[in-house]
């Protein structure tokens, strides 16, 4: 206890150099973590938009990119093989849609057939009950609306595909998906069921899209029973997610070592000088027969005093710029929003990194305080 007192009187004797790294940690433990946590959240958001509102965390296909009929049999193998939180039944094809009037323009699109559940998670449009409502909904994505200049009101469409003996004509009202999800491709997406009943093919399906519990699940190498079924995780279905998870975990460990640099060259260099500016009072102690371990621990202990104060700056200064970032993100459309997510895994590791570099600073001009010979201090005074 007597250096740690030792150590806190040398720092509140130079306040000037004291106050100076204080804002240095400050500052640099409260960039990194909010820093983390906004990139995790655009992460997240990415997932979200992309995976989980678009062809899921995993998908089960045919290996020859052919159709199969559904059993409950092979929903339970993928529950078995995957924490999954919902599987949505699906047919993708390519087609070819054209509204029918005096100007009629004919556009190519992938065409979706989906589920109830899986269409009320992209959309708040309640999924139509073929009883009650006579003009069903289909959405329509944004290339697709941009290119044909479609309306919300009931359109007559003929839509063509390649499993369709005679084209589809549906009388339907488009509803238009955000910008980021399914839309972002030239898709067209119908309620399963009127899919399946347009091309005569009664539970029949190319996908199955699997939701997993977590945001970033693992890929699987078991295999599925049955031979001809694949299962794909969503980091080869999606290079644009991919690439992008794969920038901002270099974008943390670039602002890691950035934030390491602008905490450690302030701090070894005042904790450096004052070692300097200390080395009469350094052989006064030796002289007086202080063991040299224990100046070493004096100096060593004025960088730990200075890691704790610092640090617990840098979290009430992290801490209200998280709380501002959730008010008032970084970024915010009505489709994308990034929102910082706050973690304890993040949090440790922003508060260790900080931590441990000022430690690690503090380290050598400790030693260089452990060396000092007081006699040659002496004589040069």
């Amino acid at each position: 206890m007597v250096l740690v007192y030792l150590a806190f009187r040398q720092l509140m004797f130079k306040k000037a150099n004291l106050i100076f790294m204080l804002l240095a940690i400050g500052f640099g433990l409260g960039f990194q973590w909010p820093n983390i946590a906004n990139l995790t959240g655009y992460s997240v958001e990415l997932i979200e938009k992309f995976v989980t509102k678009g062809v899921g965390h995993f998908i089960v296909y045919h290996k020859d990119r052919k159709g199969f009929i559904t059993n409950e049999k092979l929903y339970q193998e993928i529950r078995s093989l995957i924490s999954t939180k919902s599987i949505y039944a699906r047919i993708r094809l390519p087609g070819l849609i054209t509204e029918i009037n005096e100007t009629s323009t004919t556009q190519s699109v992938e065409i979706l057939g989906m589920e109830k559940e899986e269409w009320e998670l992209i959309t708040n449009v309640p999924f139509f009950q073929p009883k009650t409502r006579h003009i069903p909904e289909i959405l329509i994505g944004k290339q697709v609306k941009d290119a044909t200049g479609f309306k919300d009101l009931p359109l007559v469409l003929k839509i063509v595909s390649i499993y369709n003996k005679k084209p589809i004509i549906l009388k339907a009202k488009a509803v238009f998906v955000p910008e980021y999800g399914y839309s972002t491709e030239k898709q067209l997406i119908l309620p399963l069921h009127i899919l399946q009943k347009a091309i005569q093919r009664k539970n029949w399906i190319t996908e199955l899209g699997v939701i997993s519990y977590s945001n970033f699940p693992k890929q699987t190498n078991d295999k599925l029973a049955d031979p001809n079924m694949r299962t794909l995780h969503w980091s080869e279905t999606n290079d644009f997610v991919r690439s992008a998870i794969r920038g901002n975990q270099i974008l943390v460990i670039i602002s890691s070592f950035m934030v390491m640099l602008g905490v450690a060259i302030p701090i070894m260099a005042l904790l450096y000088i004052g070692v300097l500016e200390d080395r009469r009072n350094i052989a006064l102690l030796s002289s007086l027969g202080v063991y040299k371990y224990k100046i070493f621990l004096i100096y060593f202990f004025r960088a730990l005093l200075v890691a704790v104060l610092g640090c617990a700056l840098g979290v009430l200064l992290g801490y209200g710029l998280l709380k501002y970032f959730l008010n008032y993100p970084i970024y915010k459309t009505p489709s994308f929003t990034i929102l910082p997510v706050v973690s304890f895994y993040d949090f440790v590791y922003s508060v260790l990194i900080v931590f441990g570099v000022v430690l690690i600073s503090g380290i050598y001009p400790a030693i260089r305080a452990y060396n000092l010979n007081p006699v040659v201090i002496f004589r040069e005074e």
